[in-house]
């Protein structure tokens, strides 16, 4: 008898599956039996089997978990901008206030509906009643808080969640204990650290256009914004995921790069951080909501940073520094770009020529319509013909599809640095400079408007920032190699605390604050003012503390976006 081909893959699942329910026995849920024996028989089943309720148990508990987890970043996310007074920095509280708005984002974002979410009852009934007349805060344990996720999970099967309007969550350590990831209450480190008095040195970057377009190649090892990317390893270029959005999917544009080696290691003799994003402002908002996970498995990200670094001994480079004369060969050896952007590796073929390259099927789109479609025929000849087409002075495939290409790509800057110190100037010493109104100046009103104005956080911060940022106002990007070096935030809310710094995904060290991009860079890019285009308040860069060395060439670093607010000018 001839079996079915997959029987035994089949065979082998089910005692797969019977192994998993049997280990079931010996394991004890953090929900407890009798509480989803509860729910499923409120749900209209009857399950004597304990191996599947404690199977319902672990679902749930996951559930709820990643809830949780979410709904813990949609608040710190609104609380982060509540800069506390020194004073009061010993008695602070250090718990966060969940609210409804929170869960009700995180239960969205797991498929619960808005109508199934805008119910106006509490939750009540066993094992844990909530006072529906009570209008106090209430400190829920864990399992509560496991209770009323429950409950919001359940609602798949026809129940109406409820939530306080506000709550303070409290998670022991104990709690929730096959996901300790999850913790609602913050360490001292989490809390958003107050700007110190003590600056440290910064390298400040300008942009200009070069003198010498040549002088941004590779072997140059150049600081550069827009154009194309000088990859630093030509060769193992970033992959297909790698250099995609993550909110929409098409390739990331490249917008600048540093090149800045770490003398103590052999290793980073040579060091470039390359920096990509999306264009589409569309995208950067959504990837706001991204960047507050901690799991980095979870994160789809617009915006994405590349640490590459070589020792002087390597395959691409002379081990002697650049003459910047005639004597200086670029190397021969790289991978195939893409004839659209010039930005990444063209693992794909046109069909017909045979000869342009891409990196994705929508830049071989925007290519065949901008051209290659007419032009396809004629460089397929050409290539025939010869194997260098400049000498009767047509143009190559490559400086063909570039000159097209030119077009989709934000224009080409080299990036000049200077020391912030340079445009230090001397000011009197009873000059508030957080303040916009010098205080000989000031009378009642005032006075009034400033105890007003100084109220809001955002406001002073931005005061701050402006104060700072006017010593040299076409910097374009602030870096600082000392470990002690801190981003210059233009608001408070949005900030990023210690806890929200990922580890590395190399070596899991720590990672550290390296550099920030300013919002003038997009006026050297002619990027249009207008409400949907492309703008943000700071982008600041956080690299491997160790620099450490991975089996990839191109390792991925971590980048926090902060927004402009509405009007942080605004009196």
């Amino acid at each position: 008898m001839n079996h079915h081909p997959s029987s035994e893959g089949r065979h082998d699942d089910d005692s797969a599956l019977s192994d998993f329910l049997a280990s079931l026995m010996d394991y004890t849920p953090t929900i407890p039996d009798e509480l989803v024996e509860h729910y499923v028989a409120k749900s209209g089943f009857q399950c004597p089997d304990v191996r599947l309720i404690r199977l319902v148990a672990v679902a749930t508990q996951k559930f709820i978990a990643e809830v949780a987890g979410d709904a813990l970043q949609h608040c710190k996310a609104r609380q982060s901008g509540a800069v506390k007074d020194k004073r009061d920095k010993q008695q602070k509280d250090k718990r966060l206030t969940l609210t409804m708005d929170d869960l009700s984002k995180a239960l969205r974002e797991n498929s619960l509906t808005e109508e199934q979410l805008n119910s106006n009852r509490y939750f009540t009934g066993p094992p844990y009643d909530l006072d529906p007349s009570s209008t106090k805060s209430t400190l829920l344990t864990a399992p509560q808080l496991e209770w009323i996720l429950l409950q919001g999970r359940n609602n798949e099967l026809g129940f109406d969640p409820v939530i306080p309007e506000e709550m303070e969550i409290e998670v022991k350590q104990n709690s929730l204990e096959n996901f300790s990831f999850l913790s609602l209450q913050d360490d001292a480190d989490d809390d958003i650290e107050e700007d110190e008095d003590e600056e440290e040195p910064v390298t400040l970057g300008f942009v200009e256009k070069p003198k010498n377009p040549n002088s941004l190649l590779p072997h140059f090892f150049p600081s550069k914004a827009g154009g194309t990317p000088a990859w630093l390893d030509p060769v193992d270029l970033p992959s297909e995921k790698s250099r995609s959005c993550g909110i929409c999917g098409d390739p990331l544009q490249f917008l600048l790069q540093v090149y800045a080696p770490i003398s103590d290691k052999e290793s980073t003799f040579h060091r470039t951080l390359f920096v990509f994003m999306c264009p589409s402002m569309a995208c950067l908002l959504q990837d706001q909501h991204q960047q507050w996970k901690r799991r980095p498995e979870k994160q789809c990200r617009s915006v994405k940073v590349f640490r590459c670094q070589l020792s002087r001994s390597n395959a691409y480079y002379s081990s002697e520094p650049p003459k910047y004369d005639k004597t200086d060969k670029s190397s021969r050896i790289g991978a195939a770009l893409c004839n659209w952007c010039g930005t990444w590796k063209g693992e794909k073929v046109c069909s017909s020529c045979r000869s342009a390259r891409y990196c994705s099927e929508k830049h071989q789109v925007m290519h065949w319509r901008s051209g290659h479609k007419l032009a396809c025929q004629r460089v397929s000849i050409s290539c025939e013909s010869s194997e260098s087409s400049t000498s009767n002075g047509r143009t190559t495939p490559t400086e063909m599809s570039r000159a097209v290409a030119s077009n989709a790509l934000w224009p080409e800057f080299q990036i000049i640095n200077e020391d912030e110190s340079e445009f230090d100037t001397e000011a009197p010493e009873d000059n508030d400079s957080s303040s916009l109104v010098p205080k000989d100046q000031r009378d009642d009103t005032i006075e009034s408007l400033m105890d007003n104005f100084e109220g809001d956080d955002d406001k002073k911060s931005w005061a701050s920032f402006h104060v700072r940022i006017a010593k040299a106002p076409e910097q374009v990007l602030r870096y600082s190699q000392d470990a002690k070096a801190k981003p210059l935030w233009p608001m408070s809310s949005g900030r990023l605390s210690k806890a929200d710094i990922p580890r590395c995904n190399y070596c899991d060290g720590p990672l550290c604050y390296e550099l920030q991009i300013l919002p003038q860079l997009l006026y050297y890019f002619s990027v249009k003012n207008d409400v949907d285009s492309l703008d943000w308040a700071t982008i600041t860069v956080y690299t491997c503390a160790d620099s450490c060395e991975a089996t990839v060439a191109y390792k991925e670093e971590f980048a926090w976006v902060q927004l402009s607010s509405p009007s942080p000018m605004a009196p």
